[in-house]
């Protein structure tokens, strides 16, 4: 048991490393919490958040780098970009890390305001943490729904269930063109999406070649 604890911590804190450099790590969480007898979920969920939050201080300082190596004029520019956003950097980490779409354009940025590195981490570790969490839980709960169904514990099956609907939406999440809904967002806000995938069908979501509304 204690070893699926130290793994949920560790796959999280380093698949994080690396920026840009997508790993599914939430579907460990979500073996490890459905398939493993005698793991406490919540405790799942928080040490995996607590590794991912740690793994994310390599964004942090990748953009604070790079903020040195820039010009004056550029560095001008974030001292005024850092006064303009300094009361909302925290939530914007906060709600880029608790989603499941890539956070490193964010995080970046904020570690090139030269934000501090603590507010930073807290924002970071708050948003993995309710992130892990969450799935950690739903994992449980649709392991124990499945055993219900089945009639009892749910034995192999549940395993089954729960990897093949891990499977399935680790699927989705990698194939997203989170570029493409970050910036229809941006642009028309979510209800705009929402609208969009009403009248274009879900595939707008995946495809990488996106027409003008």
């Amino acid at each position: 048991m204690q070893h699926g604890y130290l793994g949920a911590f560790l796959s999280a804190f380093i698949s994080h490393l690396i920026p840009f450099v997508a790993f599914p790590y939430l579907a460990v969480v979500w073996l490890l919490a459905s398939t493993i007898p005698g793991l406490d979920p919540l405790l799942v969920g928080v040490l995996s958040g607590v590794g991912a939050g740690l793994g994310k201080l390599s964004s942090y300082f990748i953009g604070r780098g790079g903020a040195r190596a820039v010009g004056e004029e550029c560095r001008r520019q974030l001292e005024v970009l850092r006064g303009l956003v300094r009361d909302y950097a925290a939530v914007a980490v906060f709600i880029a890390s608790a989603t499941p779409v890539p956070d490193d354009v964010v995080l970046i940025s904020v570690g090139m305001i030269n934000y501090p590195v603590w507010k930073y981490l807290l924002a970071t570790l708050g948003g993995k943490v309710f992130l892990c969490t969450v799935v950690a839980l739903s994992a449980s709960g649709f392991a124990e729904a499945v055993g219900w169904l089945a009639g009892g514990g749910g034995g192999w099956l549940s395993v089954a269930a729960s990897i093949a609907f891990m499977l399935a939406a680790t699927y989705v999440i990698l194939r997203v063109d989170w570029a493409f809904v970050a910036e229809e967002v941006a642009r028309s806000g979510w209800s705009g999406l929402a609208k969009r995938v009403r009248r274009e069908g879900p595939g707008v979501l995946f495809s990488s070649k996106h027409r003008p509304p």
